[in-house]
């Protein structure tokens, strides 16, 4: 692997240039020159007697032997070659050889064509895989056609391939024993060619199919004394090779007219090739080896023509030559059929009339393209909540795709998830980590994979990228297995405990997207993605915009600079904290009436639970329009996943913005927003009949303080509890405020937990894995799930007194906890006496001595 391509792959020319010695970095940048030491060190070896034997053994042919034979293919007297078990040191010498090879061909021929064609990181490793096997099989078939010429002196005397088994064909001469070695050894080089060029797991599986083949193939007919045969098929195989690569190649470097008839030549010789293999194979096999068939295998006198495996071989060879047919075959249907679709598309839109576009100015432009498309512009919308985990990879995405299923089962359009939905919200320092990216981007692919399966369903999700050397916190926009846009957040929260600008950067370009660069060894499908702030344009006019968490707070909301822009759809992907009041003020004043003043749809995201983190996400994912509420999920609710949707009309926005005289003016004084037009449709394609209903009553769904206290601390207790993997809680009841405050909170707990799996038994029977703990489900009594795993104790002493006592007791009764009672003023005169022998005094909170009362 050369410079150039390990530059690519390492990230850049700015790379750090010298990795620490024996790193994984360091050994591919530098792994020519590490094998070319190991070649030097066996050939210097040879100049010493005492080493010279061991280094003859992996740097020269074994078995050669003076043998007196009467053939045309030398005199009497000539020094021939056999094979042996000690060919395998050849063989691993000149894979090594092999590897120096190729970082010399990398560094001193690809690598210069590469830099002049400026290509793509797709193409680059394309460019290097034709550019090695261009110049092996040229090499090779050359070298065949030259053993070839040893053997065959007339070229219509075929039978010299089969003439002569075992006697003739169990010695080769030096051309013949080195074209099988090099073989082998240039096949079991690719194997570490895999670690040093980083190749991609689909890459790998193909390279390795096609060494393992040729591998086997060659050995087998080394082994068996059929290498007439095996150089002859190869020598075709190698020269059908050499077009298709540099025809490659030259389509590559944009000569595509050359390219063009370097294919067809190649389709012409391709199938010239498998006729004349097919061909030759059942003359070996079928008729001229049959004449001198043995009874059984004799390995002393290498004679393996038997029937079994004559027709084993037959079958084998006859096997691959399909395969590569079918191959062939398919590859050029299937590029006749994209052919034919693409050109009836065409015909069919030269042939459809196109209405005439009536003249307008250019300010109108925006406001007829938004009422183009029909009269009915109806959308359905879903925003989840999800209890996801910090750095919990796989539930993560299992949660991710629950609800995307959900959604589309609903025939949503747009799926919304929560800010750093993939990775976790409170992954905290391990954003320092790049095993957070990379398994972010794992995800993701999975993602986009799945996405293929619901392909009228938008997924916007959140995860960490890197751009640039910066970490951005961003949303990600996929669709029918296409990343549409990363939107990277423009507004870090650093108020109460959050943290952000200890691990991201805010991405400081409004209005503004820059290409950015897939890394390839993931396996995304197409090679860049818009990164900035930009909105998405859907072929049936509907404009979708984002904003996240904390730009909703700022006093300049990118909500409003996208609603005064025309923007049908705004979706906020939160991580939004549980503090009392807050989830009222986010929803009155912010979505509720930012949507009031400029109207549009507006999606609301948030987790739920804890999870990692010291804060509880209280959810709330909602769905607004206009002012207006249409969705909410319930705020403390203890399921891991929950989706709520709505169907909406656009045209209700139109008329809404219209309205407001000030806004439109507003509106006409801005410049235009970057939009990023997608192939994908928002408006559902059968209008349903009835819209989601407003939801009127918010106060009455809104809860109080008092409220809040009641159900989230309880919820939080509960995920806690669950993520633990405790059996339960203890508590000493005292009989005070403090630890009867808390005793109540683990019982409202159970009320909570055993209400959320009785009302789901009542709507829809499903299931959650909120209902189980330990791997055991909840029932429904609350009495019984608070006595299972609340442990409560009175401690009493000599201080204590009878209405404590009862106190106590009589709350443990009405909560039905595991209840105790035991004296405590043995242990602690045990600890007052341990403590006057040591220091000579007993500390008494009547001392005058601060440190006493303290103690």
């Amino acid at each position: 692997m050369g410079v150039e391509t390990r530059r690519a792959t390492a990230g850049g020319r700015h790379k750090k240039a010298t990795p620490p010695i024996f790193s994984h970095e360091f050994i591919i940048l530098n792994h020519g020159d590490i094998m070319s030491c190991v070649l030097m060190v066996f050939i210097i070896g040879l100049m010493f007697p005492l080493s010279a034997p061991t280094c003859a053994l992996f740097v020269a042919p074994q078995y050669n032997e003076t043998v007196n034979v009467t053939t045309e293919l030398g005199p009497a007297s000539s020094t021939l070659y056999r094979n042996g078990p000690a060919d395998i040191f050849t063989i691993l010498f000149y894979s090594v050889a092999w590897i120096v090879v190729h970082a010399v061909i990398q560094e001193y021929i690809l690598d210069k064509l590469q830099r002049k064609a400026r290509l793509s990181k797709v193409k680059t490793f394309k460019f290097t895989e034709s550019g090695h096997m261009s110049l092996f099989a040229l090499y090779s078939a050359c070298h065949a056609v030259y053993v070839i010429m040893d053997f065959v002196q007339n070229y219509t005397d075929v039978k010299r391939i089969w003439l002569g088994y075992p006697e003739e064909h169990r010695w080769m001469n030096l051309n013949m024993k080195l074209f099988a070695i090099l073989q082998i050894s240039y096949w079991i080089h690719q194997f570490p060619e895999f670690y040093f060029q980083k190749m991609k797991s689909d890459e790998i599986r193909q390279r390795t199919i096609l060494s393992v083949i040729h591998i086997c193939f060659i050995s087998a007919a080394y082994i068996m004394n059929f290498m007439r045969f095996a150089v002859v098929l190869l020598a075709l195989e190698y020269a059908s090779q050499t077009i298709f690569h540099f025809a490659r190649l030259l389509h590559f470097l944009e000569k595509k007219e050359i390219a063009k008839n370097g294919f067809t030549l190649w389709n012409i010789v391709f199938i010239i090739v498998r006729l004349a293999s097919s061909v030759l194979t059942v003359m070996t096999f079928w008729y001229g080896l049959r004449q001198s068939e043995s009874a059984y295998i004799d390995v002393a006198s290498g004679n393996y023509n038997t029937s079994y495996v004559r027709l084993n071989c037959l079958l084998v060879v006859l096997s691959l030559q399909l395969f590569q047919l079918w191959n062939f075959t398919s590859f050029h249907v299937a590029r006749f059929k994209e052919s034919a679709s693409r050109k009836s598309k065409t015909e069919t839109k030269r042939l459809t009339p196109q209405p005439k576009a009536k003249k307008v100015k250019s300010d109108d432009t925006i406001s007829i393209g938004q009422m183009a498309s029909s009269w009915n512009r109806h959308v359905k919308l879903s925003v989840c909540t999800v209890n996801n985990w910090a750095l919990d990879f796989k539930g993560n995405l299992e949660r991710i795709l629950k609800t995307c299923e959900e959604a589309n089962r609903e025939g949503s359009r747009l799926r919304l998830g929560p800010e750093l939905e993939i990775s976790g919200y409170g992954c905290a320092d391990h954003h320092f980590e790049i095993d957070t990216e990379i398994h972010s981007w794992e995800i993701l692919k999975k993602i986009v994979d799945k996405s293929k399966d619901w392909p009228n369903l938008m997924i916007v999700t959140g995860m960490p990228v890197r751009h640039r050397m910066l970490l951005y916190n961003c949303l990600v926009t996929v669709l029918n297995g296409k990343i549409l846009l990363i939107r990277p957040k423009m507004a870090l929260c650093d108020c109460d405990v959050y943290r952000e600008s200890r691990w991201f950067v805010r991405w400081t370009k409004p209005f503004t997207t820059v290409p950015f660069q897939l890394d390839e060894s993931i396996g995304f499908e197409q090679e860049t993605v818009p990164f900035g702030d930009g909105v998405l344009y859907s072929t049936d006019n509907v404009s979708i915009g984002f904003e996240i968490c904390e730009e909703l707070w700022m006093a300049r909301s990118r909500h409003l600079e996208l609603s005064l822009r025309g923007v049908d759809i705004i979706c906020n992907g939160s991580a939004s904290m549980h503090i009392l009041g807050r989830s009222n003020y986010r929803i009155n004043q912010l979505i509720l009436g930012g949507s009031q003043k400029t109207g549009g749809i507006y999606m609301f995201s948030n987790h739920r639970g804890c999870d990692g983190d010291r804060v509880y996400y209280d959810g709330s994912s909602s769905i607004a329009q206009n002012g207006k509420l249409y969705a909410q999920i319930h705020q403390f609710d203890i399921e891991d996943t929950c989706v709520a949707s709505a169907v909406l009309n656009l045209n209700e926005t139109i008329l809404f913005r219209n309205k407001r005289s000030s806004n439109s003016y507003e509106s006409s004084l801005l410049p235009e927003y970057n939009t990023i037009p997608f192939d994908g449709r928002v408006i559902l394609d059968h209008p349903a009949l009835c819209f989601t209903e407003e939801i009127t009553n918010v106060e009455q769904l809104q809860l109080s303080p008092t409220e809040e206290l009641c159900h989230g601390p309880p919820a939080w207790l509960w995920h806690y509890l669950r993520r633990s993997k405790m059996g339960g809680f203890f508590l000493p009841l005292s009989g005070g405020q403090d630890s009867s405050s808390v005793a109540l909170m683990v019982r409202l707990m159970c009320n909570k937990v055993c209400g959320a799996v009785k009302r789901r038994r009542l709507t829809d029977g499903g299931d959650d894995p909120a209902y189980y703990l330990n791997g055991q489900r909840v029932g429904e009594d609350p009495a019984e799930l608070c006595h299972k795993i609340f442990f409560t104790c009175y401690m009493a002493s000599e201080h204590s007194s009878a209405q404590t006592r009862a106190c106590a007791d009589g709350l443990a009764k009405d909560i039905n906890s595991n209840h105790s009672s035991m004296f405590i003023d043995t242990v602690i005169s045990a600890a007052l006496s341990a403590f006057k022998l040591a220091k000579g005094f007993i500390p008494s909170f009547e001392s005058n001595d601060t440190r006493e009362g303290l103690a």
